[in-house]
């Protein structure tokens, strides 16, 4: 939607727009009843500055002080941190139990998305952030920064997720009322099911053929 409004800005209108959206294998990461839930947290990108990887850690960190126990955090990625995030968890120890299992093959992928309570995408920039797709259809809520493109289009702040300014103490204790709540983490839940199965193949290969059949009409 962003996109749109910044074409709209330029003068094109609306029937010349067309959407094909970023996507993953809905059907594929699609939850058992038999999930079991591991970890409070999951994180999955690259290990780099810009992914905010440290801040995850920090949000479990906080979370657990809060809550009084050790929470769980899944660390899926590989990069340039990796030796500073595994010195930052032992440093974290005392509320955070920190897993790397290290690059995950494709296929595996669902099985840990299912295996955590929420998602932790505080990223600095994403043009869009397929990760969002695949934790959604894996019936994971969603925390993620504004500057992500699934903000606002895919993760609904308070439906399915929440979205919030990179501040700390906003996300800690956005994270403490889901996991004290597991009420409201479910429907968060089931509302991240449904909506998610908009962001499928088909409709995004449908973007693309509305919008060459239009074009194909105007030569």
């Amino acid at each position: 939607q962003g996109s749109f409004d910044l074409y709209r800005s330029y003068g094109v209108s609306q029937d010349e727009l067309f959407q094909s959206h970023l996507c993953a294998n809905n059907k594929a990461y699609a939850p058992s009843d038999e999930s079991f839930k591991r970890y409070d947290f999951v994180f999955s990108a690259r290990f780099i500055e810009e992914k905010n990887p440290m801040f995850a850690m920090d949000v479990a960190s906080e979370v657990g002080r809060k809550l009084k126990r050790r929470v769980s955090l899944l660390m899926m990625g590989s990069g340039v941190l990796d030796q500073a995030l595994r010195k930052r968890a032992s440093e974290l120890a005392e509320y955070v139990d920190v897993h790397f299992p290290g690059f995950v093959k494709q296929g595996d992928l669902p099985e840990y998305y299912a295996s955590a309570r929420l998602m932790l995408f505080p990223t600095a920039i994403d043009t869009w952030g397929v990760v969002a797709n695949e934790a959604m259809a894996a019936g994971v809520p969603v925390f993620v920064t504004p500057m992500a493109g699934v903000a606002g289009d895919l993760v609904l702040d308070g439906e399915n997720g929440r979205v919030l300014p990179l501040e700390l103490s906003r996300w800690v204790d956005a994270a403490v009322d889901l996991l004290l709540n597991d009420g409201l983490r479910q429907s968060m839940s089931a509302n991240g099911l449904r909506r998610v199965q908009f962001f499928s193949y088909s409709n995004a290969a449908q973007g693309i053929y509305d919008a060459v059949t239009f074009a194909a009409r105007r030569a």
